[in-house]
């Protein structure tokens, strides 16, 4: 669910503002030119991007020009891929199938901080990856380059992206984690109330118990859209988490609720997305991307997990400020 009117493909985004800047208006006739669904996507981010350029104040080729930045700023992004925000584990997956020449080439002109993982995951000996003689600048170049074909470019999180790429490549890795950890409380919260406080409590108990009551007040609001079919659903998803991952349950129950919201994302961007995650954390995503479950339906499935996911970054934000106010109190 993009956060504004603009859609939210890449491909969508790029026509538009093509549209805008060298064409200026369009009619029905070239709506009618589209199939149904296409045109259906099309139009609200037509008329998204022409109040947007009214409200602008910018007119005639300052308007042109603003239209044309965007237009340029996305293209910088998906033709440059930045290496620094690809997990390690991504590397490792891309030069896996390269001979041992491309291997040492890229491990020496890699940071340090990668270039010992690349060393030590793929059995390079450290002495090899020093040459022995200058290499053809145009030919290192084409190495450095070519064996990143696997990984995608993409510009920045923006405003066009749905809040779950946002939580994936915008969040800190470990602020990703807390996500997770937050919208697996919240659905089990959803199932009822946790259990009062025991005597000898420990503070990291208290803290989950306290979570739990904050997102259970929230569930029982009127019109949270609880039903009977969808507890049966997160009744479901909550034992086949205990099964698939023991103690690392109620994260892996977060993670249910992203990959299904990813199941509705742009694939290209949702493959950008994941890079930023370890392999082992991002493959299994895949198999979590079902929305057709029995008992429940796709929009009130995708609901349910889009209102987890936007308690669950509310949170995060509150603790967040917690933890600054608490910081800059000590301090002073």
């Amino acid at each position: 669910m993009a956060t504004t009117g603009l859609p939210g493909r890449t491909a969508d985004r790029a026509l538009l503002w093509s549209l805008k800047a060298w064409r200026g208006s369009v009619d029905e006739r070239y709506w009618n030119r589209f199939q149904p669904a296409w045109r259906d996507r099309l139009e609200p981010g037509w008329e998204f991007i022409d109040r947007a350029s009214d409200a602008s104040g910018l007119r005639g080729d300052d308007a042109v020009a603003a239209v044309k930045s965007k237009l340029a700023a996305e293209h910088a992004g998906e033709a440059r891929l930045d290496l620094r925000s690809v997990h390690p584990s991504w590397w490792i997956r891309a030069l896996k199938g390269e001979s041992a020449a491309v291997q040492r080439t890229v491990a020496a002109a890699a940071p340090e901080s990668i270039r010992s993982i690349i060393v030590e995951r793929l059995g390079l000996d450290p002495a090899s990856i020093a040459a022995d003689r200058k290499a053809d600048p145009l030919v290192l170049a084409c190495v450095c380059t070519l064996w990143t074909e696997r990984l995608l470019a993409g510009p920045e999180v923006s405003e066009a992206d749905p809040p779950v790429i946002a939580a994936i490549a915008g969040l800190r890795p470990t602020d990703f984690v807390r996500v997770l950890t937050l919208a697996g409380l919240s659905k089990i919260a959803y199932l009822g109330k946790p259990p009062a406080a025991k005597p000898g409590e420990t503070r990291r108990a208290a803290r989950r118990r306290e979570r739990m009551l904050d997102f259970r007040s929230q569930w029982i609001e009127k019109g949270s859209g609880q039903t009977a079919e969808l507890g049966e659903l997160v009744k479901r998803d909550a034992g086949a988490s205990k099964t698939a991952a023991g103690r690392r349950a109620i994260v892996h129950l977060g993670l249910t609720t992203i990959a299904r919201l990813l199941a509705i994302a742009e694939p290209y961007r949702v493959r950008w997305a994941l890079q930023r995650l370890p392999y082992d954390t991002a493959k299994p995503i895949r198999g979590l991307m079902k929305l057709d479950l029995p008992g429940v339906s796709r929009g009130d499935l995708i609901a349910l997990e889009h209102r987890v996911l936007v308690m669950s970054m509310r949170r995060l934000e509150s603790e967040r400020s917690l933890s600054e106010n608490r910081s800059r109190g000590a301090s002073e």
